[in-house]
C-alpha cells in the first residue's frame, strides 16, 4: 500500500544483508549477468494455495511501468511489461526453477514453505547495470515498490566473495 513499508527488522531477518545478494554468472561466460536475491522464511510455515487470484488483473496486457518499480540505490530498473519479467526473472525453490507463469499456473500449489526454507529470485540485468554494481562494492539498497502493496527495502552488501559467482541452482 502506498506509503506503507514492511518493518525493517523483519526485512533484515528475511533478507540478511551480508548473505541475501550475489552477483551471478548464469551462462558460464565468466561474467556476472544476474542478481540473485535470496529470502529465508523465518516467520512461519505456509502452504502455497492451489490458485492465485489476481482479481481480474491481466498480466499479459497490462503496462507495468506505473505499477512496479525496482530500484538499486535509487536507480530504477526498466520494467515495462510481462514479456520483460518472463524473460528476465526466475524463481528457485528447493533447487527447482519456476517462472512467474508456472507459479500462477499452480506449479508450487500445495507445497509447504517451512521455516528456514529459502526462495531465490534471479533477475537478469542489463550489462551496464551489472557493471555499476560490480564497481560499487559495499552497502546497497534494493527497493521493490508494487502499487497497492507495502514497499520492501532490502539492505545488502557486496564483497568480492559474493560477486561473479557461478550460479548453482542446487544452493537455492
Amino acid at each position: 500500500m502506498e506509503g506503507i513499508d514492511f518493518p525493517p527488522y523483519l526485512i533484515e531477518k528475511i533478507f540478511p544483508p551480508k548473505e541475501c545478494i550475489n552477483l551471478v554468472d548464469t551462462n558460464d561466460d565468466g561474467l556476472s549477468d544476474s542478481i540473485q536475491i535470496q529470502a529465508i522464511n523465518w516467520i512461519l510455515p505456509f502452504t502455497v494455495p492451489e490458485t492465485i487470484d489476481l482479481g481480474g488483473f491481466n498480466l499479459e496486457t497490462t503496462d507495468l511501468s506505473g505499477m512496479i518499480q525496482i530500484m538499486i540505490d535509487s536507480e530504477p530498473l526498466e520494467i515495462y511489461n510481462m514479456k520483460y519479467l518472463r524473460e528476465n526473472v526466475s524463481f528457485y525453490f528447493r533447487g527447482n526453477n519456476y517462472t512467474l507463469n508456472s507459479i500462477l499456473d499452480g506449479a508450487l500449489a500445495g507445497q509447504t514453505v517451512a521455516v528456514g526454507d529459502k526462495l531465490t529470485i534471479l533477475l537478469k540485468l542489463k550489462e551496464a547495470d551489472m557493471k555499476k554494481l560490480e564497481e560499487s562494492k559495499g552497502k546497497h539498497d534494493i527497493v521493490i515498490d508494487i502499487k497497492s502493496l507495502p514497499t520492501i527495502t532490502i539492505k545488502c552488501e557486496l564483497f568480492e566473495k559474493n560477486m561473479n559467482i557461478k550460479f548453482d541452482p542446487s544452493k537455492t
